[in-house]
Parts: C-alpha cells; structure tokens; sequence
C-alpha cells in the first residue's frame, strides 16, 4: 500500500523582472492608500482645468529606472523632483500628447493643440508646472504615512540624455496613471527613488501636512504676467526703385523726409499691434504707446531716393 501523496502546491506566475517587493499586509495598506489618493488627485487636475476628470490607476510597482527612461523619447514632458538626503530626486513624466492637451486646456482652449510641435514653450512649462506641483502636495498628503518627502523646485527637462534622477540600474517606484477629460486622455507617470519606501516596508510611519497652494488661475495669471514677450520697434516702411536698388553698394546713403521723432510701430511676436512715438525720458529713449491699430492694414510706406556718400 503506498503512501497518500500530499497534494502540489498551486503554481504562481513570478516576473524576474519586477519581483514582489512588499509583503501581502504591506501591499493591501497600499492599496487602501491608493483607493482614498485617486479622488485627491483627480480633484487636483479638474480644479486646474475646471472640468471633471476621471483618474484610473495603471499600475503600481518597482522597476529599475533604466526600463523608465529607455521608454522614454526626445522631446519628453518630464519634471524632475529634488528631493533632500541621498536616495536620489523624483520625476513626474506627462505623455506629450496629453501635456499639449492639458496646456490647450489651462489657457482656455477646448484640449485640441492641432498640429503643433510637441516641445512646450517657457511659459507653457511654467503653468504646467503648477498642475504637476499640485499633484506632488496632494501625494505627499497622501503618502505622508508610508514616505516622508519634502521635494524642493521643480525643473523641466524635455532631453532623455538630461535625465539622471538615479542610477539607470537603482529601483524606483513607479505610480502610472490613465487619465480623461472629456476628449483628453493620456498617462502620467510618478517616479518615486525605492529607498522613499524602506521606511515603509519595515513598518515605520510619518505623519506630514498638506502644502497650501495658490488657486490655479491666479497662478496662470501670475505667469502670464511674468511672461517675456519679445517686442520690437520699427519705424514705417520705406520704398525705393528697382533701378536704385540694383546698384546699391557701400558707402551710398539711403535717404526719406521721415523724421527720427516720428511715429514708430511696435510688433509683438511678429504682429504690428501698436503706434508709439519716440523720445527722452532722464536720458534714456523712450517709447510712448498711442494707440492700437488694425493688423490687417497695410504698413504706409515713403519713397527713398539713393544718394553718394560725401
């Protein structure tokens, strides 16, 4: 009579790649975690586009960060995340397409950017910016049991190569999540350095309040304020023959009955908006704004006759 065989344990998927890292206990507080962070985080992104938005969580695990930036392409939509002590920064990484939506949206716009170049300008980074902070103090809050961190100021980098927040073989935490409002929709990724979570693992706590914030359209508007906008001063257009034009060479002067005093146009980012007038004012030029014109109209122009340099 032979002995009853005891019976085969169930088999279990394993990944090589990305191994359990916390314990059944551990993952089941995260879970709750992330259960209650979703709704704070949504609300964060409808207030800033001030529409509803629904947030789904992809996935929730430890990777190396050299799988992160190899799928990452130039020009990307990422901030990296100072972060004090030695355990490395933090990075938030925003799907170009869906940061372009989002822009569209902060400024105003129905979420289609149309066919433009994925690279963000300043200005563009800046009022993004203040989303993704946003963002950070809502899962700092959220977060404040398991991983303490304060981040410092935000950088923008659009350059993969530029992008060195740890070692490519370090494990980092990865938080990525679906994101849609009404036809926007994309991904957002959190990278978080591994060594934010060992206090967690071994069962340790922190207690951290929640960062204030400006309401986001003042926020906007703040940098819009703020914003550089290339301005330039012309003085009206000038005509001159085909015949003198062609035989134009240095040392002949060109001249026009226009007066230095006279009108002047300023054009901004390549639109004439304004007229203005030249001057002094305590021994600077000057330049005073008299009055918006129509950019359709054509641009008067004076008749210029060549003469020989003295």
């Amino acid at each position: 009579m032979t002995a009853p065989t005891a019976p085969a344990p169930d088999a279990q998927l394993y990944d090589f790649r990305r191994p359990p890292w916390i314990g059944r206990d551990r993952r089941a507080i995260l879970d709750g975690i992330h259960t209650r962070l979703l709704p704070t985080l949504g609300q964060v992104i409808t207030t800033h586009l001030r529409q509803a938005v629904t947030l789904t969580l992809r996935e929730a695990a430890m990777v190396t960060f050299g799988e992160i930036r190899d799928g990452l392409a130039t020009p990307c939509v990422t901030y990296i995340v100072p972060l004090p002590g030695d355990t490395g920064d933090g990075l938030v990484i925003v799907e170009p397409a869906l940061a372009l939506s989002l822009v569209d949206r902060l400024f105003g716009g129905q979420g289609d950017p149309g066919d433009r170049p994925a690279t963000l300008t300043a200005l563009e980074q800046a009022v993004l910016g203040h989303l993704v902070q946003g963002f950070l103090a809502a899962l700092r809050h959220g977060y404040r049991d398991i991983a303490t961190f304060a981040p410092g100021p935000i950088r923008f980098e659009e350059i993969v190569e530029r992008i060195e927040v740890v070692g490519r073989h370090a494990r980092v935490y990865l938080l990525a999540l679906d994101l849609q409002a009404g036809g926007t929709a994309g991904r957002m990724e959190i990278i978080l350095p591994a060594g934010l979570l060992d206090a967690f693992i071994h069962g340790a706590t922190a207690d951290l309040a929640l960062a204030t914030a400006e309401p986001p359209r003042v926020l906007v508007e703040s940098h819009v304020r703020a914003a550089q906008v290339p301005v330039v001063v012309r003085l009206p257009g000038f005509k001159i023959s085909a015949r003198d034009g062609a035989t134009l060479a240095p040392g002949q002067v060109l001249e026009t009955n226009h007066s230095f005093h006279g009108n002047v146009e300023l054009h901004v980012n390549g639109r004439r908006l304004f007229v203005g007038a030249l001057g002094r004012q305590q021994g600077h030029v000057g330049l005073r704004v008299l009055a918006p014109v129509d950019s359709t109209t054509p641009t008067p122009s004076r008749v210029m006759r060549r003469t020989e340099a003295p």
